[in-house]
C-alpha cells in the first residue's frame, strides 16, 4: 500500500513539473522574434500588426473548451488564426507548442504572450490591447 501511495505521489509530481515547465518555456518566448511562417498564419502576421495563433488538437478536451470563449474574443479582435497541431505540426514546432490549447499573441513581429492551457476572454482581450 506504501509503495502504490509513493507511486501516484511521484506521478502527480511528475505532471505539476511538466506543466511548470511549459509554462516556464512560454514565459521564455516573450519578446522574441516570430519564426518565418508560412500559410494563413504568415499572411495574417504580414497583414495585421496584431494576430492571436491558436494551436489546438481535435481531440483536446481542454480546447473545446477554449473554442467555445474565442467567439467572445473574435467580437472585439477578428484576427485569430486557429491551426490545427495535427495537420500543421511544423508551424506548431516552429513555436515550440508542447501542448495544447497554446495561445501566441503577436504583435508587430514579435511573440507579445505566451499561453498553455485555457485563457479566459477576459485575459486574451487584455492580452492584445
Amino acid at each position: 500500500m506504501e509503495a502504490l501511495l509513493i507511486a501516484v505521489f511521484a506521478f502527480f509530481l511528475f505532471l505539476f513539473g511538466m506543466q511548470f515547465v511549459i509554462k516556464f518555456k512560454g514565459r521564455r518566448l516573450r519578446g522574441k522574434e516570430v519564426p518565418p511562417v508560412k500559410g494563413k498564419l504568415g499572411t495574417a502576421i504580414r497583414k495585421h500588426p496584431k494576430v492571436i495563433a491558436y494551436f489546438f488538437s481535435p481531440t483536446c478536451n481542454a480546447c473545446r473548451t477554449q473554442e467555445r470563449y474565442l467567439p467572445k474574443v473574435q467580437e472585439v479582435f477578428p484576427h485569430i488564426v486557429r491551426i490545427n497541431v495535427r495537420t500543421d505540426p511544423d508551424t506548431a514546432q516552429q513555436f515550440q507548442v508542447m501542448g495544447t490549447p497554446t495561445t501566441v499573441v503577436i504583435e508587430n513581429g514579435r511573440i507579445k504572450e505566451y499561453f498553455v492551457g485555457i485563457v479566459s476572454p477576459r485575459d486574451l482581450i487584455r492580452a492584445v490591447e
